[in-house]
């Protein structure tokens, strides 16, 4: 850290004027998580890791102010901030052939002081109030009122005994999350209890996702239920834009989320997006019973798998939809591929 302290926050000053890009939030939240992670002990001011809790907590940041659009995800900042790239706030560079990105020396004592980091969050909080766009004025007041789950549970509560309900653009980000989640609530009955029952289920998937924490969990109910699958459904579909990854059919009720590694071989991963697959319900069944693998991005079928599937064949690019090469982990494709390839 060869740089002061003021001159590491005009550099960060400098590269917050400076950022643009297509997402008003995207490049703002990544840093907002980053400083964060810090102060956590996550993460350190010269170095960070592209892990699970970076992509979980960025995903949940975005949801919670409705800017959440899927594709990509936490990859595009990490993109267009680094020194290869040609824009004016250019921060760290990736270390090659690894998920480890190095924090450029001008910005690291800032990040490394408790006063460099409150200046970091006011220039940010200056760039939000210069935008007209609905999801940078969300986030700027999430920061502002720093909502909480028992603010949530109140506006849900005021919600329900109104008769016009609140204006969509006072849901407190709490809210939005579980919505974004596939986690809405729904009217049953008069009151919620919010240390229990879905509302409860919600907050806690939200937090988990929050901490990097992607295991699911049984609920015994009259019939086992995973909770979170409905969660990581709505994740991994919206990911790929509604669309099966290996075909084109996409819609409603059309297409499903598979998981790369199943549950019971890797409950730790089974709400993680990036061990996720959207796929049709031939597909997915392909991809179950290892009649199908991926190879590289491409789709591999057995040959005795086609004929089972009644001509079910891969499309004509015979690829996996671009979009999977920034979503899905490749190690979880290799060992799905190993133990398809292995099958007897």
């Amino acid at each position: 850290m060869g740089l002061g302290l003021p001159s590491s926050i005009d550099a960060w000053l400098q590269a917050i004027r400076g950022m643009r890009t297509s997402q008003p939030t995207y490049k703002v939240s990544l840093v907002l998580v980053l400083l964060e992670l810090i102060e956590e002990g996550r993460a350190n001011p010269g170095s960070f890791e592209h892990d699970s809790c970076l992509s979980g907590r960025f995903d949940i940041k975005l949801m919670g102010h409705g800017a959440y659009l899927g594709r990509g995800r936490v990859t595009r900042p990490l993109e267009h901030m680094s020194l290869s790239s040609s824009g004016p706030d250019r921060i760290w560079r990736q270390v090659p052939g690894a998920h480890s990105y190095l924090i450029a020396d001008p910005y690291q004592e800032a990040l490394a002081r408790r006063e460099g980091r409150a200046a970091i969050r006011a220039a940010l909080i200056q760039k939000l109030e210069r935008s007209r766009k609905v999801e940078a004025r969300n986030l700027l007041r999430t920061l502002l009122e720093k909502w909480t789950l028992e603010h949530s549970l109140d506006w849900v509560r005021e919600s329900l005994r109104s008769d016009r309900g609140h204006p969509a653009s006072q849901r407190p980000s709490a809210q939005l999350t579980w919505e974004h989640l596939g986690l809405e609530l729904e009217d049953v009955g008069s009151s919620y209890d919010g240390r229990s029952g879905k509302l409860g289920v919600a907050s806690r998937i939200a937090e988990a996702i929050a901490q990097g924490d992607f295991a699911m969990t049984f609920l015994d109910t009259k019939r086992k239920q995973r909770v979170g699958q409905r969660a990581f459904h709505r994740w991994v579909v919206g990911s790929f834009d509604g669309f099966c990854s290996c075909c084109e059919l996409r819609g409603p009720g059309l297409v499903e989320a598979a998981h790369v590694l199943p549950v019971r071989d890797a409950p730790e991963r089974g709400m993680d997006p990036s061990n996720g697959l959207a796929l049709c319900p031939n597909h997915h069944r392909a991809f179950d019973k290892h009649l199908m693998w991926i190879d590289g991005g491409r789709i591999r079928f057995h040959k005795d798998g086609e004929l089972r599937l009644s001509g079910l064949r891969a499309p004509a690019r015979g690829r996996l939809r671009s979009t999977a090469g920034r979503l899905v982990d490749p190690t979880a494709l290799e060992a799905h591929a190993r133990a398809a390839m292995g099958r007897s």
